[in-house]
């Protein structure tokens, strides 16, 4: 999804509240926002063990992949992450 594609969908609504899927069930808040820079489908590429993994994001950091050159960092693409941060949510109920 796009910036523009999002922000057009929230010019259709109210002041609707915005949360993430929960750990397991149910929603979370987002508790920032960031802008990233992100390698896109990265961790959907099928030529090493390393990039192939079940439970990861499709795409992946910039500061994940270790050992880059200057070349492969380039690639890299800004991107909008909506976060829930588990830790500070759970301290709520500590």
């Amino acid at each position: 999804m796009t910036r523009d594609e999002l922000v057009k969908i929230l010019m259709q609504g109210e002041n609707y509240r915005i949360v993430v899927g929960g750990y397991e069930d149910g929603y979370d808040d987002i508790n920032s926002i960031k802008i990233i820079k992100m390698f896109e489908n990265y961790n959907t590429e099928k030529d090493s063990n390393e990039k192939s993994c079940w439970y990861c994001g499709k795409h992946s950091d910039i500061n994940d992949p270790y050992n880059l050159t200057d070349e492969e960092k380039a690639k890299a693409i800004p991107a909008v992450f909506l976060n829930f941060d588990l830790k500070e949510d759970n301290k709520k109920y500590e």
